[in-house]
């Protein structure tokens, strides 16, 4: 069973995680991030010669904010998982213990990985959104006042 945005008890009211997965007695909160080691910041921080680093130190950003009651799933743009979010999907892939409902069913990680799909698709859409407002420009044809003709 998935669930998006619930809460983080402890954390404060309007602190929130982005899946909560439950399977069985377990239960475990998710929280989707997306890097892009392409940009300006993590080439400085060498992400261009030490593949996956922009994805750990975001992990760890991430840890740190949720205090570890949260499992950081950080994805980099090029499609690398870190290793901890890696690690989580296929702990939750092996928990599936038939290797028959494997195949014939939805196991948890499908459910896990649609989840990811849509926070995924959230995200680029902000992203996508923020980027049109910084990019848009006034339309000067746009802004002058009407031309009337007076005869």
């Amino acid at each position: 069973q998935t669930q998006l945005e619930p809460p983080v008890h402890d954390l404060g009211a309007n602190v929130r995680a982005d899946i909560k997965v439950t399977l069985g007695a377990q239960t475990w909160l998710l929280d989707v991030g997306i890097v892009c080691p392409a940009s300006a910041g993590w080439i400085e921080k060498k992400s261009n010669v030490c593949p996956g680093i922009a994805g750990r130190t975001y992990h760890n950003i991430k840890h740190r904010k949720y205090k570890g009651k949260v499992i950081p799933v950080i994805i980099e743009t090029g499609g690398r998982f870190d290793e901890a979010g890696r690690d989580f999907i296929d702990k939750l892939a092996s928990s599936q213990q038939d290797t028959h409902q494997r195949r014939t069913s939805h196991p948890a990680s499908h459910a896990v990985f649609n989840k990811v799909a849509l926070t995924l698709e959230k995200v680029q859409m902000n992203m996508m959104a923020n980027l049109v407002r910084e990019t848009a420009q006034p339309d000067a044809a746009a802004a002058q006042p009407p031309h009337t003709h007076d005869d």
